[in-house]
């Protein structure tokens, strides 16, 4: 988490426990400095808990804990802290189950007469998690951190209590509704809304961004993405198992397309059930509430509401059967089902802030599962199932790869071999043209971790290798003829002094690090390289291409004709996250001005900056072009066309990012100011104040400079 610090309300995440040894799990504030002797509850700045030793730990003191209850392997252990100035408080969970309060500011610490601190930097103490393992010489050692709602299973979010991992995007305070049993066709990206398996890839569904509940579609879609339902179809049909007879809530919105004069819709059909509502042509938002004990059925529209009392029958809702707008000519987005009753006040904020952070948080995870995967193969497995881990057995081309993610060849069971003894598979690769290839995440990974466990049948003859694996196009690990595991790169070696065993499983362990590379093989360190340079980073996959074109693109989301709320959010994604992460870039050179640092390390940075000075001048030049800027229909394809509006815009992205305390430290924002603001850029705002004829536009620079 870059840069968190969590200053007031409830949050919590988890751990899964390691096989065993030593881990400590809290909260740490500004100052605590992690070392070899001091960890998370060490000093004034951090507590913890270890359940392993049965002890509570702050400031180079241990205390007696929770009934000397001992943690196991795979336990889960949840801590949550309430941020809430002098009633600030520490709390631990076991597998669902509430241990107790363990740290209270200024009360006595657990079977102690010392105060606890909870505020070392008074009012305005903020804290990040922090967990600690005692590795030794172990380099596996290793615990599993569960930060979002949908892996908390074993060890649920307690009411009250926010995760770590949510949108940024999102303003979270009083804004999410609870995660949804299942949801289909949410966000902006359609490639999303489907999914198909590489058994077969001409069957569609439409994705389950919760679960695995996908729903076979056939299904057009329009230019906004919505589902398209035509007035000769029997509806969007919703099949829900509901064996534990709950309460259901439904959530969609719609929009009525057929022009015929019927003031009455049939909003759904539930067996011999019809639900109608008034007639309208705007964009709708829908929840239907299935009250079981009642029989009762709860329609809000927008602002409005009904209630169906005797709708329906236990039976009915045992296996739902619904067909939301049959027979109507009409379009359909953001589909998603509780198995419970949303509260009044869900609804409220169901229908003021959408459902559009599951997608957000599905776009991480599919990023994230790209950086942090364990793959294995199922027993009796024919394909690979993970597109992550696809097979070749021929050159490599990035458009024969593309295809193979989506559709498995014919071949791929060969690839398979199965023990009727084992419950798990494993893949045998034969031939010099047979090979793996990962797909990674967009980031460049100039540290990371790989292992991997193999087994080989015969060793290379002399003067020949078997390659492992191969980390750019200049550095690869490989074995040798005598058994010895080699790392290359650029035509320099370093071999391991031990040798693998011929059909043995052996581990091979690669840590790569910002100063070192460490390569174990079973456990022994085996090579080990102090490195300054970034001979095994794995470069991104990412390519933004012509920075020119991505301003043009910019001025472009600007001027489309949507609503401004949508419009500002489209903006800010695109822009935001390219641009902190050149910020990022940025202050790793903290002090260090030279003339081509904006633009080698931030280059949309320096591309707008450009556009800015371009059009600042020309409007100098000729003031008189304000007037036909302001009427002027805008031509995005035309460079020089003058865009003030769109200069304040820049302007305003700039401020807002330099001052995200989250993104630059204290210390670097002077920095930060003199690379994106430099004085030429000052005095040439401060003259366009001068000569701007709009008093709103004087308002705009008064407050640019203020900030």
């Amino acid at each position: 988490f870059d840069n968190l610090q969590l200053s007031k309300g409830n949050w919590y995440y988890c751990i899964r426990l390691p096989v065993g040894g030593v881990i400590q799990i809290g909260w740490a504030t500004n100052g605590f400095s992690p070392s070899g002797s001091c960890g998370i509850g060490d000093d004034k700045y951090s507590w913890s808990y270890d359940g392993s030793r049965a002890v509570f730990f702050h400031e180079e003191g241990y205390y007696g804990q929770y009934n000397d209850l001992r943690w196991k392997q795979n336990d889960i252990c949840g801590c949550g802290i309430e941020i809430d100035g002098n009633n600030t408080k520490i709390k631990y969970w076991l597998n669902g189950k509430f241990l107790g309060t363990a740290f209270t500011h200024d009360s006595c610490l657990p079977s102690s007469t010392k105060k606890c601190n909870l505020l070392p930097h008074g009012p305005t103490t903020t804290y990040f998690p922090g967990v600690t393992i005692q590795v030794n010489s172990d380099p596996i050692r290793s615990c599993e951190l569960i930060v979002s709602p949908e892996d908390m299973q074993d060890c649920p979010l307690p009411n009250g209590y926010k995760p770590l991992l949510l949108p940024k995007e999102i303003h979270i305070e009083n804004s999410l509704v609870e995660y949804p049993f299942s949801a289909y066709l949410i966000g902006e990206n359609p490639e999303d809304y489907f999914y198909t398996t590489r058994i077969n890839s001409s069957n569609i569904f439409l994705r389950d961004f919760i679960n695995e509940n996908h729903l076979e579609t056939k299904f057009s879609f329009d230019d906004n993405h919505y589902l398209i339902l035509c007035d000769q179809s029997t509806g969007f049909p919703l099949l829900i198992n509901n064996d534990d007879l709950t309460s259901l809530t439904i959530c969609f919105d719609f929009q009525i397309l057929s022009s015929n004069e019927k003031s009455d819709i049939l909003l759904f059909k539930l067996d011999s059930t019809e639900i109608k509502w008034k007639k309208t042509d705007e964009k709708l938002r829908c929840a239907i509430i299935f009250l079981v004990k009642k029989c009762q059925i709860k329609v809000y529209i927008n602002n409005k509401y009904r209630t169906f009392p005797n709708a329906f029958q236990h039976e009915t809702i045992l296996k739902l059967n619904l067909h939301i707008l049959p027979g109507i000519n009409a379009k359909i987005k953001n589909l998603a089902i509780w198995k419970y009753a949303l509260s009044e006040e869900n609804i409220q904020r169901l229908f003021t802030y959408n459902l559009s952070y599951i997608s957000i948080q599905y776009q991480q995870l599919k990023e994230y599962y790209k950086q942090i995967n364990q793959i294995t193969f199922l027993k009796n497995q024919t394909i690979f199932i993970n597109e992550c881990l696809i097979p070749f057995n021929e050159s490599f081309k990035e458009d024969i790869w593309k295809k193979k993610k989506i559709q498995a060849d014919d071949y791929e069971s060969k690839y398979f071999k199965t023990n009727n003894n084992i419950d798990y598979s494993i893949v045998e690769l034969f031939g010099n043209q047979t090979y793996l290839v990962l797909d990674k995440s967009n980031e460049k990974w100039s540290e990371y971790t790989i292992i991997l466990n193999i087994s080989i049948p015969q060793l290379p003859i002399m003067d020949e290798k078997l390659t492992l694996i191969i980390l750019n196009s200049k550095a690869e690990i490989y074995i040798t003829h005598t058994g010895k595991i080699c790392l290359q790169y650029n035509g320099t070696e370093n071999e391991s002094n031990s040798t693998v065993m011929l059909n043995e499983y052996f581990n091979l362990f690669i840590s790569v690090q910002e100063k070192s590379i460490q390569i174990y093989l079973n456990d022994n360190l085996e090579i080990n390289i102090e490195i300054d340079d970034e001979r095994f980073h794995i470069k991104s996959n990412q390519k933004l291409g012509d920075y020119t074109f991505l301003v043009t693109l910019l001025k472009l989301l600007n001027y489309i004709e949507i609503d401004n709320d949508e419009k500002h959010d489209q903006i800010n994604l695109l822009i935001n996250s390219i641009l902190k992460n050149e910020i990022k870039k940025l202050c790793e050179f903290n002090f260090t001005i030279n003339n081509d640092l904006l633009q080698s390390k931030a280059p949309l940075f320096y591309h707008l900056q450009k556009y800015i000075f371009i059009q600042s001048i020309q409007l100098l030049f000729k003031p008189s072009l304000f007037n036909l800027n302001s009427n002027e229909k805008i031509i995005i394809n035309q460079e020089q066309q003058l865009d003030f509006n769109f200069v304040l815009k820049i302007l305003n992205f700039f401020i807002e990012l330099i001052t995200d305390k989250s993104l630059i430290k204290q210390n670097q924002i002077d920095f930060i100011i003199s690379l994106l603001f430099p004085k030429q850029l000052i005095n040439l705002m401060f003259n366009l104040f001068l000569l701007v004829p709009a008093h709103q536009s004087k308002q705009v620079i008064i407050r640019q400079f203020a900030t």
